[in-house]
């Protein structure tokens, strides 16, 4: 038997120059990964605008509101951020302040332990989770180490120098990225004498020389986009490793080598990156910090969507999904509403509040409605001494206003201004508000007309109240006619002792002065006062217009001739008191 025979039976897989494995290239292969894509924050925003039409939308040509301050929170209350209305009305909130965005790491280890060579072996090692920020290098570390334990006996009768040499390599690879190969080696020498006639590593011929360990390292960083996508997403990468030893034993003689060999590999993944302040999905609440100056507080809508109630609360309740932007939580004010007008004096009665005719002040104005939110209002108020009123402040709704008539005047004609409405009689009704001020809600006013004179005894029949002149008393004069407002007017009145009668508080009107003729006299000349008109026989024509008073619309009257028995030595007004 040849000593090469007797050493393959002693161990197989021994020989004096020993190789354990056939070297085989390393994959690093990569399970089924998601699309990467660069991160866009979703997003939530919405516009500060004023709701001219009170509809709870942002539609074209409304108004935005700028520098109005909204804040972002979460369920508890804890701020996020807040945000000021650029000059679109528009706010927008995408990131987290309170996260710290300084660059960081997050290490990953994977471990081959020893085992005996050669082996070939895989596992896993978590992607980096985009969620967390941006990636922006990788390293890649190997720490590789090589065992053997080498044993050799001198067979030959003469002193050799023997030398046990341990090598080989551990090798990992990435798909795309360069192998990482480590190439490790250690060696001993040992001076053998002459084989002592035992084959047991030990005496001067043999030698045991024990676990020698041989160990490297190596590093490769990534950076560029290909191979940090390789490593980017929520599954694992899938690494597969080999190692191999080619340890062996060396000398002149012929030798007896007993080898064994163990490799362990240790693989650190260490990620570097951006930590991402991106808000997350969840929910969250959009805060209106102060209503803007000026304006009453609207209506709130989220996407397009109207959100009942939401008047006097100043927050949206928002969704924000990881896959969609909250767009559209939208916050809207109302400019306040006012209604304004007069009361004035309308002298020409044309229900118009011209140049020049003065205002009435101190007259009791009283507003009453119901709101857009269905809130009752009723409100008093005086003219100022221009006549003018207003009431401020008012939201969107229905509203009435109604006039008490100022003493001294009588009701003149009432006007509907800029929002409509239907006019009553000292009240105008169903005035639909919108923001804005509405005016020319105006209530014309007028002084009462009157019309009066005297039944007297025209002794010289020249139709002229003479101041000798008796008067007749207890004459009754009738008044009949039409107002400006159509209605018909009869009134009745007696001469006093004076011979005088008046009609008051005439509207304006055309009129009719009828006297009774009194007994005992007869009819003389009847004379027009100073509004002029027509006249027939015991009748006046007059028209009457706002504040008019006709003077001296005056009935003569005749005593009949005298007895016989009287000498017309007297004036004829003499003559009835003696008859």
């Amino acid at each position: 038997m040849t000593i090469f025979s007797f050493l393959h039976l002693v161990r197989k897989d021994a020989k004096a120059s020993r190789r354990l494995g056939k070297a085989r290239k390393v994959t690093l292969r990569l399970e089924a990964l998601e699309d990467r894509r660069v991160l866009n924050c979703t997003s939530i925003s919405g516009y500060v605008y004023v709701d001219a039409n009170n509809n709870g939308l942002f539609d074209a040509g409304e108004k935005p509101l700028a520098n109005n301050q909204v804040q972002l929170q979460d369920l508890s209350g804890n701020v996020i951020a807040t945000a000021t209305t650029d000059a679109n009305g528009f706010y927008n909130f995408d990131h987290d302040p309170r996260i710290n965005t300084t660059a960081t790491t997050l290490t990953r280890t994977l471990d081959f332990n020893s085992a005996t060579t050669d082996w070939t072996r895989t596992g896993a090692i978590a992607q980096f989770d985009p969620s967390l920020g941006t990636l922006t290098s990788v390293d890649i570390v190997s720490n590789d180490s090589l065992t053997s334990q080498i044993r050799v006996e001198n067979l030959d009768h003469t002193a050799q120098k023997l030398t046990g040499v341990i090598s080989g390599a551990v090798t990992l690879s990435v798909s795309g990225v360069p192998a990482l190969v480590s190439n490790l080696s250690a060696s001993e020498a040992f001076n053998a004498t002459s084989y002592d006639g035992k084959q047991d590593f030990a005496g001067g011929s043999g030698k045991d020389f024990g676990p020698k360990v041989a160990t490297g390292n190596k590093t490769v960083t990534l950076t560029d986009a290909k191979s940090l996508s390789l490593f980017t997403g929520t599954g694992n990468v899938s690494v597969a490793a080999n190692a191999h030893t080619t340890s062996m034993a060396t000398g002149a003689a012929n030798l007896l080598t007993l080898i064994t060999s163990t490799a362990d590999a240790h693989v650190t993944v260490v990620y570097h990156y951006t930590p991402e302040n991106c808000l997350p999905a969840g929910m969250y609440k959009v805060v209106q910090l102060k209503q803007p100056a000026g304006y009453l507080d609207g209506k709130e809508s989220h996407q397009g969507i109207i959100i009942p109630g939401s008047v006097g609360t100043d927050f949206i309740g928002v969704i924000l999904n990881a896959n969609g932007n909250s767009v559209h939580n939208d916050f809207g004010e109302v400019p306040p509403a006012c209604v304004s007008g007069f009361v004035y004096l309308d002298s020409n009665n044309n229900g118009v509040k011209d140049a020049g005719e003065r205002g009435i002040g101190g007259a009791t104005i009283t507003l009453t409605g119901v709101n857009d939110l269905g809130k009752v209002i009723y409100l008093n108020t005086t003219t100022k001494a221009d006549g003018s009123y207003q009431f401020n402040d008012l939201r969107p709704g229905t509203y009435t206003v109604v006039e008490s008539t100022p003493a001294g005047y009588i009701d003149g004609k009432d006007q509907a201004g800029s929002a409509g409405g239907t006019v009553g009689n000292d009240l105008i009704t169903m005035i639909h508000l919108n923001p804005g001020c509405n005016t020319g809600y105006n209530f014309g006013e007028m002084l009462p007309g009157c019309v009066g004179g005297f039944a007297y005894i025209d002794d010289n029949n020249d139709g002229n109240f003479g101041a000798d002149e008796l008067a007749i008393p207890g004459t009754t004069i009738i008044l009949s006619g039409t107002d400006d407002l159509g209605h018909a007017v009869v009134a009745a009145a007696v001469t006093g002792m004076d011979g005088s009668y008046e009609f008051d508080n005439l509207r304006p009107g055309i009129y009719q002065v009828h006297e009774l003729q009194p007994r005992g006299f007869l009819d003389g000349k009847d004379t027009l006062g100073s509004l002029g008109g027509a006249k027939a026989n015991d009748v006046f024509w007059v028209a009457i217009n706002s504040g008019q008073c006709g003077n001296n619309y005056n009935f003569g009257e005749i005593l009949p001739p005298p007895p016989p028995n009287i000498v017309p030595t007297l004036p004829p007004s003499k003559w009835w008191f003696i008859h």
